[in-house]
């Protein structure tokens, strides 16, 4: 199973988790910016060295929320997809993007660089 083949990085935690399928390499660092398109909708992008198999992208109410917590529908992308993503949520302020990689020791998602808190940081360099 690719990560393509899973819905949202839950499904993809699960699978994980169970050992359904093989834990594959994640990047070790990596830098997420976070700010608006022209149209006004939050723009996510970010860089690492090396993308791994089930990394991703996820935007966040808060700096507060758990990595689990998200903001699901569009707001998201595998991070194998590219670079940048257009969220479905509109730019306003304290929301945050984080780059995600799957912690083999905990066996959960964990952010490896977050941006803080929009618009008064809006990359993690």
């Amino acid at each position: 199973m690719k990560e393509q083949d899973f819905k949202n990085p839950e499904e993809a935690m699960k699978a994980l988790a169970s050992g359904e399928v093989e834990t594959a390499g994640a990047a070790s660092q990596a830098t997420v910016g976070l700010g608006p398109n022209q149209k006004g909708w939050f723009t996510l992008y970010w860089e690492t060295t090396a993308v791994g198999k089930y990394d991703w992208i996820g935007l966040y109410e808060n700096v507060k929320k758990t990595d689990a917590e998200y903001i699901t529908g569009n707001n998201w992308q595998w991070a194998s997809k590219g670079n940048e993503y257009v969220a479905n949520t509109a730019c306003q302020p304290g929301y945050e993007a984080r780059y995600l990689i799957w912690d083999t020791n905990t066996e959960k998602y964990k952010a490896i660089a977050k941006t803080g808190a929009y618009p008064k940081k809006i990359s993690s360099k």
